[in-house]
């Protein structure tokens, strides 16, 4: 068993987060053995310097220990989402994959596609990933907010699908896609004494502040709904009730389909937002005020 929760552990120490708190943001990669949100200058913030996550809210300001040990700053939940897009943005970042209790090493010859709404079959842009995991894709917008979604495929890997938390206003640079091989994604369940039914969805979420930090003691729910558990010190618990200090939640059994991802902490309520479940993949998205 702590051999197996070591390589689930070792697979969430880079996670997916996109454009959180109001998708205007560049992305961030989460170390979750840091127990930090860097970006890849190695910032300790979702902004150079700490700036506000959105206009008129300010970082800092609310933040420390919330009720119930929640941790986090929340100036920014309500914060009205952009409306208006470029022509086009761009979204770029480095792959990765998860083979073993070892870190996860960079990942070339990827397949990552955009696609620019949920149900959108047709990929707006490809790229494969060369040069130390490099990629590169451009999403047209039509001037709105993008809903859509990326995708991972390498062979020998769990295909992986990331959801941002809110629609793409904005260029997305540095962000972290991991792939998982289907050894390391089989273990996931059995850690926490759950039987993942094949016809449904495996999702890992990621809770985050307005500063792009992950929260502890934070909890999610989907809808429809399905297993939820949490990381401990140790990594994938049967027992944890809310997050660690590591921010990671997961959900096994989601239904396929249309789902709505909703969360707490503390006296906080998360923005939920909807991504599509899918059988047979893994399933990455972030949640934030």
């Amino acid at each position: 068993m702590n051999h197996a929760r070591a390589l689930a552990l070792a697979s969430f120490s880079i996670f997916v987060s996109i454009a959180a708190c109001g998708g205007s943001d560049a992305s961030v990669g989460q170390d979750a053995d840091a127990g930090n949100a860097n970006d890849a200058s190695g910032g300790g913030g979702r902004d150079s310097g700490g700036g506000a996550r959105d206009g008129g809210s300010t970082s800092g300001t609310d933040s420390g220990t919330k009720e119930g040990g929640v941790t986090g700053a929340f100036a920014c939940a309500g914060a009205a989402l952009p409306t208006t897009a470029p022509a086009s943005i761009a979204v770029s970042g480095i792959a990765y994959e998860q083979a073993s209790t070892a870190a996860p090493a960079t990942l070339d010859g990827a397949t990552i596609s955009a696609y620019p709404t949920q149900t959108s079959t047709t990929a707006s842009d490809t790229s494969t990933s060369s040069g130390g995991g490099a990629f590169s894709l451009t999403v047209g917008t039509g001037g709105v907010p993008v809903d859509g979604y990326l995708k991972a495929t390498k062979a020998g890997d769990t295909d992986s699908y990331l959801y941002p938390n809110a629609p793409l206003a904005a260029d997305v640079p540095n962000l972290r896609v991991l792939l998982l091989t289907t050894t390391v994604y089989s273990f996931l369940p059995t850690l926490v004494g759950v039987t993942q039914d094949a016809g449904k969805g495996v999702v890992g979420v990621l809770v985050l502040d307005c500063d792009g930090n992950p929260v502890q003691g934070a909890t999610v729910t989907s809808s429809p709904a399905g297993d939820v558990h949490y990381n401990d010190a140790s990594g994938p618990s049967a027992a944890a009730s809310s997050t660690a200090a590591d921010g990671i939640a997961y959900i096994f059994n989601v239904p396929t389909g249309d789902v709505t991802l909703s969360g707490a902490a503390g006296g906080v309520t998360l923005r939920s937002h909807h991504f599509v479940s899918r059988t047979n993949v893994f399933t990455t998205t972030l949640i934030t005020p």
